[in-house]
């Protein structure tokens, strides 16, 4: 589960993420030439945490930017990972709430074709209603009387929505993605735009 409340402190995180990415900056490129340890670097950030501010301007100015760089640099991880966490939250769920949908979809899609598809003589009407080409007289009486069983219009909608193909699990599954459009562009596409992917593999 992610630390923070996925679309309620993310935001604000986002914003203490970017105001300290230009510290985060300087001490990435500062803190290995002092080769200070990792177990120190996070020792550091939180004496930065502990002391306050009165404490921290009476420390000596070297002493009291190494624990802020410390500090900047851990927050900064912080804050990124919780992005992270609220990232993959979101997506979690829009894609358990998407995948729901297709599936409800497909199920009242292949419910409705079920019911559609005629049988018996309702079989003979929808099989000729809709040909052009000419048929044996037999044919056509077995489709008159097919008509008194199954309404000529009836035969003839259920014939032209059983020509059509049906919306296959795939195509549901994106058509129910961009129902959730706008929660995307609310939730992700802000997430997305402040972290910056990158992978140790080279392609």
């Amino acid at each position: 589960m992610p630390r923070i409340s996925a679309g309620v402190r993310w935001p604000r995180e986002r914003e203490k993420r970017t105001l300290l990415e230009p510290l985060h900056r300087i001490a990435k490129a500062l803190l290995p030439k002092l080769d200070v340890s990792q177990q120190n670097l996070l020792y550091y950030a939180s004496l930065a945490n502990f002391y306050t501010v009165h404490d921290l301007r009476h420390l000596k100015s070297e002493q009291t930017y190494l624990y802020l760089l410390c500090y900047a640099w851990q927050r900064y991880r912080q804050f990124t990972d919780n992005l992270v966490d609220a990232m993959a939250f979101h997506m979690k769920q829009l894609e358990d709430e998407s995948s729901a949908v297709a599936k409800q979809s497909l199920n009242a899609v292949q419910g409705q074709h079920r019911q559609e598809k005629p049988a018996g003589s309702g079989a003979c009407c929808c099989s000729m209603s809709m040909t052009r080409s000419p048929m044996p007289r037999h044919s056509a009486t077995v489709r008159q009387r097919a008509y008194k069983i199954m309404p000529k219009e009836l035969c003839k909608t259920r014939d032209k929505r059983m020509s059509v193909k049906p919306a296959s699990k795939l195509a549901l599954h994106w058509q129910a993605v961009d129902g959730l459009a706008e929660r995307i562009r609310r939730h992700l596409r802000p997430l997305y735009a402040a972290l910056d992917f990158s992978s140790v593999t080279p392609r």
